[in-house]
């Protein structure tokens, strides 16, 4: 018997209802399709209740598809279910650990600037799939990964959508380079993006391809000097935390898909196409994260990460509106992305380090071009790891408290334009999707 290990593709017919042939033919075809011969009758009850159980969830969770067979995790016997399952289910997060406050979202400065702005939503956004360019679903295997994979997957669009660069980054970097343990072992939904923004480093799919198993960290020297870095291309600036409802995770996809997570229940592993609504998520919870890339009227188009014979293609077509997307709690743990292009940086001070106006810093800066040396101006910092540097060079030439508050101000160029407390970058030099503010701590 070969143990199946991936999912089918499906019959691409989509009928107005959720129709198959009767269920002795359809577990037959599933057998087939994934070459399994049960050993014995006790083998082959155990396949046949599982596969009655999944036939069951895929009618009460999925509409408007045509199916011959389902996916390989239909027709496993209990043994293999339990190897195959449980690293999956176990290695996952705790949802209390990434639950944002209300009052943490609406006072985050960056929410306040989306809401300055504020516009409707369009009734359709699919720009990161067709328009931008997604990769391959990965597959995560039996290893508790899925917080990685809508961390690279994010990271991946920015790259493609800012260099035009389509590169594939490595979910292992995450799983054996994030903790002092097994990235296997779940991580949350933002993990990824916390030590990025620090390293401003990843790992390329072809450099450290995924295993699925975890091995202690041998890249931290060349994470030090910048070895090996795929991120050429783009600066993590921030990441956002969205607040809990449709339209502000769906609008977090104006900047960039949306990592969440969400609580599923077994019915997922029935999934074979079609529009999904997973009416046992809150009553079977496991704790899981996926990438939202996109919507249409009717549906929620996510990213999985169970490859690309599961589902349609890979991805899941969540029934938009549902109640039951509250109860899988979809909404709860979200976060966009915000990035920039990538350039290098040199430091130093303007104007003999004097106090000045904006405007006498910038001709300072510019003075110092030269005929073998250009390319001085003043420009936004930007990103909070290019901000830790500015404030370590300062304080080694100034250690110790500031008598004035103001001095720790670093950035010129700060404004409160909208007298709100909120400051500002008002130099487009450089894009900075966020407000630059010197209370770090504030965002966790």
């Amino acid at each position: 018997m070969t143990k199946p290990l991936c999912f089918l593709v499906i019959v691409p017919c989509v009928l107005a209802s959720l129709t198959h042939p009767p269920v002795p033919e359809l577990f037959q075809n599933t057998l087939r399709r994934w070459n399994v011969q049960p050993l014995h009758d006790q083998d082959r009850l155990e396949r046949w209740n599982r596969f009655i159980k999944f036939v069951k969830s895929v009618q009460e969770t999925t509409s408007q598809i045509h199916l011959e067979s389902l996916n390989g995790y239909t027709i496993l016997n209990d043994i293999e279910f339990e190897i195959v399952m449980e690293p999956i289910m176990a290695g996952s997060f705790n949802m209390s650990d990434i639950i944002v406050s209300d009052e943490e979202i609406e006072n985050h400065p960056v929410t306040k600037r989306e809401k300055r702005k504020k516009r409707a939503l369009p009734a359709v956004n699919e720009m990161w799939e067709k328009d931008v360019g997604l990769t391959t679903p990965g597959d995560q295997a039996a290893c508790g990964s899925c917080w990685s994979f809508p961390n690279v997957g994010t990271m991946e669009a920015l790259t493609k959508k800012l260099s035009g660069e389509m590169i594939k980054f490595s979910e292992q970097y995450f799983v054996d380079c994030t903790f002092i343990y097994s990235g296997c072992a779940g991580g949350t939904v933002n993990e990824g993006y916390k030590i990025t923004l620090m390293r401003q480093y990843l790992l390329s799919e072809a450099t450290w391809p995924y295993t699925a198993d975890y091995a202690p960290c041998k890249w931290t020297a060349d994470i030090e000097s910048g070895k090996n870095n795929a991120m050429t291309k783009i600066w993590v600036q921030d990441y956002l935390p969205l607040s809990q409802t449709e339209e502000a995770v769906l609008g977090g996809l104006v900047h960039s898909p949306v990592a969440f997570g969400s609580y599923i229940s077994d019915n997922i592993f029935g999934y074979s196409g079609g529009i999904y609504d997973d009416s046992l998520c809150a009553t079977q919870a496991t704790p899981h994260s996926m990438l939202l890339v996109g919507y249409t009227e009717t549906t929620l188009r996510v990213k999985a990460s169970y490859g690309t014979m599961f589902g349609d293609h890979g991805y899941i077509n969540y029934k938009r509106g549902s109640p039951h997307l509250v109860s899988c709690r979809v909404y709860d743990t979200a976060f966009a992305l915000f990035a920039t292009w990538r350039r290098e940086m040199e430091y130093t001070f303007c104007s003999d380090k004097k106090l000045v106006t904006r405007r006498e810093c910038k001709d300072s800066c510019l003075a110092m071009n030269t005929d073998t040396e250009t390319g001085w101006t003043l420009a936004s910092i930007p990103t909070r790891s290019h901000n830790e540097q500015i404030v370590s060079m300062v304080n080694a030439l100034y250690p110790g408290v500031k008598e004035d508050d103001k001095f720790n101000y670093l950035w010129m160029g700060l404004e409160d334009l909208d007298k709100d407390e909120s400051l500002n970058w008002i130099d487009d030099f450089i894009p900075v999707n966020y407000v630059n503010i010197t209370d770090w701590d504030y965002f966790g």
